[in-house]
């Protein structure tokens, strides 16, 4: 398994030996920037990758939350037929700075959010919005599929990039393809004057869409973060706010 996170990856995605990955595939996670490299190799391979923690960012944390996102990697990458999400109680949106020893952490109350009901069944696709936004229309991002659950988050962000990004997808017509969105935490959102959430900015920009909508789930950069993977089948109820993944 390889854990990667921390540098900028859309610069080396031209010069990875695809074919020799397909013949000796592993799996390969990672979150923010690295979105890149897990679209990369799922699209010209059809391997699965995974979109969750890596080495500093998440075990780096107190215990519980270095816990619950490794027994969730774990999870996810053994699972057999079905596996189904249990979300944390608390979270922390704290960022660290690593050079000091980490001594606490914040507890805030958990809260999934459903924007829109209903029930969907589909392909994950996702990752961190803005480096998405940075691949499409490369080869290496792959093609929207009608029905597909789409998973966004971001950290630190502006609602003017959040919405440049937004605006690029929707004109590609994503939003009119997929089956399900799955927003994830976005800590230090910066709502430029909006006065609203990472999530409610979203929804409201894609003029509240009629499938499922799930937001606040803990696939981000908080903590703990949870693992989804890219390729794999999902059940999303946005009513009973659960998601499970199936093969």
């Amino acid at each position: 398994m390889a854990s990667v996170g921390g540098q900028v990856t859309n610069g080396m995605l031209p010069y990875i030996d695809y074919e020799y990955y397909a013949e000796n595939p592993k799996p390969v996670v990672g979150m923010s920037d690295v979105t890149a490299l897990l679209m990369a190799i799922y699209t010209k391979t059809g391997v699965p990758t995974y979109y969750g923690s890596n080495f500093v960012t998440s075990y780096a944390r107190l215990s519980p939350y270095r816990d619950i996102a490794l027994k969730s990697l774990c999870d996810v990458l053994n699972f057999n037929e079905c596996h189904k999400y249990i979300f944390p109680e608390y979270y922390s949106d704290d960022v660290i700075e690593w050079s000091q020893e980490l001594t606490e952490e914040k507890c805030i109350p958990n809260e999934i959010i459903t924007l829109s009901g209903g029930k969907v069944s589909g392909r994950l696709i996702g990752g961190n919005l803005y480096t998405i936004g940075n691949i499409w229309g490369t080869p290496y991002m792959p093609e929207i599929r009608k029905g597909d659950i789409l998973f966004i988050e971001d950290t630190e962000e502006w609602a003017c990039s959040v919405e440049r990004t937004l605006a690029q997808l929707k004109i590609c017509g994503v939003f009119d393809m997929i089956g399900g969105l799955i927003i994830g935490k976005c800590r230090q959102f910066q709502h430029y004057g909006t006065e609203k959430t990472y999530y409610e900015f979203i929804y409201d920009y894609l003029n509240g869409p009629n499938y499922p909508v799930l937001a606040e789930c803990d696939f981000s950069h908080c903590a703990p973060m949870l693992t989804l993977p890219i390729g794999i089948t999902a059940k999303l109820d946005a009513d009973a706010q659960t998601i499970e993944l199936a093969r």
